[in-house]
């Protein structure tokens, strides 16, 4: 068996891939191996800015999906071994698939504690099909202990119902994945109306943030050695080429290893994974054309929309003031219930935003942030509600 393009991986970044490289070249064969029998695809997506986009995620059969692609062939397997001097995987089915270009979209896994191999009761959760699978299991449940502080903690914490919750969080404000303490406060209200106790870890309990984050998932071994990150990503160029010849990679398995844009950053995020998977396609087309390939835009701007206690979050740039050290500012604008704005701003100029609620701000922010236009002759006004700031930049 053998394809032009193989993609291993049934995730966003794998099947965004799939899809993009179907679109490009019709003519090409296309395998996609997937672990699972169903994969993730995006559905009801649509541009907010031009930097930032927003999608719902969607499980379909393999066949539903192959079906819609003649040259895309989808088989549900797993791989075990790359030859990367033959330019050929095995498969625990004992399958062997030449390619002319290979890309690893394998994703990554959440790194329990090591007491989780013994208590069946403690269960990790990757994604939001983990969440409505773990609703279903706790249905009954009168207690509920989770820990962690991100994105699928949060959701967590607002799906639950009729449960005592206990939110065990390393930091000390809850949500600091993606927000700081003043949007914690704001969000704090949606926390009351539950039986939720937020509980920061103790020195006692305290561990290395670092254990327990993801992993990058590479259950399989090569003939030569990938070059990897500190925590075992497979590190990728700015064409999300690895170090192993007509092998790519990307989504959460993979680091990016190039100078990056200074309001970029990684976060293993789906966003990150549909932007990473659908641009690896287009570099693999453009060396298989031997045509120039162009970085995407999207890698100028970190962008990020989410929702959080069912509030619209949109992060923009270093939103946190990453990269930043302690040398910048804030301007905030927070109307209870309704919305919460944080502009980072560094020698007078827009760095990040955080806009909560339904502000109608990103626009303004992502075009501040990209032209780097120099904020100080406004002051505060930037964020006053009474004056229409878009009028200055008309």
């Amino acid at each position: 068996m053998e394809a032009t393009f193989v993609i291993v991986g049934g995730g966003i970044a794998g099947v965004s891939c799939a899809e993009t490289l179907a679109f490009l070249e019709p003519e090409k064969s296309i395998i996609l191996l997937s672990e699972s029998a169903l994969i993730k695809t995006v559905v009801n997506l649509h541009a907010i800015t031009r930097t930032l986009q927003d999608f719902d995620i969607q499980e379909v059969g393999l066949e539903d999906f192959s079906s819609k692609h003649s040259n895309l062939k989808v088989i549900h397997d797993v791989l075990i071994y790359i030859d990367d001097e033959k330019k050929q995987i095995q498969t625990q089915g004992s399958l062997y698939i030449k390619y002319t270009y290979l890309c690893l979209c394998t994703g990554a896994e959440p790194k329990l504690i090591p007491q989780a191999q013994f208590f069946k009761e403690i269960i990790g959760i990757r994604d939001t099909d983990s969440v409505d699978t773990f609703i279903k299991r706790i249905s009954s449940a009168k207690k509920v202990i989770i820990v962690g502080n991100g994105g699928i903690a949060t959701e967590l914490v607002f799906k639950i119902k009729n449960a005592e919750i206990h939110w065990v969080i390393k930091d000390k404000h809850i949500s600091a994945t993606f927000v700081d303490p003043g949007a914690a406060e704001f969000f704090q209200p949606c926390l009351s109306v539950k039986d939720v106790s937020a509980a920061p870890v103790t020195k006692r309990m305290r561990v290395q943030e670092e254990e327990y984050r993801v992993v990058p998932r590479k259950s399989f071994t090569t003939k030569n050695a990938f070059d990897l990150s500190e925590d075992g990503g497979i590190q990728v160029n700015e064409f999300m080429q690895t170090s192993l010849p007509f092998i790519y990679a990307a989504g959460d398995v993979c680091n990016c290893n190039w100078q990056l844009a200074k309001h970029w950053f990684q976060m293993k995020l789906w966003t990150q994974a549909r932007q990473m998977g659908s641009y690896a396609a287009k570099s693999m087309v453009g060396h298989l054309n031997d045509e120039e390939v162009l970085q995407d835009f999207c890698f100028e701007m970190f962008a990020h929309s989410t929702r959080l206690f069912n509030f619209k979050v949109i992060l923009l740039g270093l939103f946190n003031g990453q990269k930043l050290g302690r040398n910048y500012e804030m301007l905030l604008r927070m109307t209870k219930g309704m919305e919460y704005v944080k502009f980072v701003l560094e020698g007078n100029r827009l760095q990040g935003a955080v806009l909560i609620g339904e502000t109608d701000l990103e626009e303004m922010a992502e075009n501040l942030i990209l032209n780097q236009i120099d904020l100080s002759p406004y002051g505060d006004d930037i964020l006053n509600p009474d004056i229409d700031i878009e009028d200055y930049f008309d």
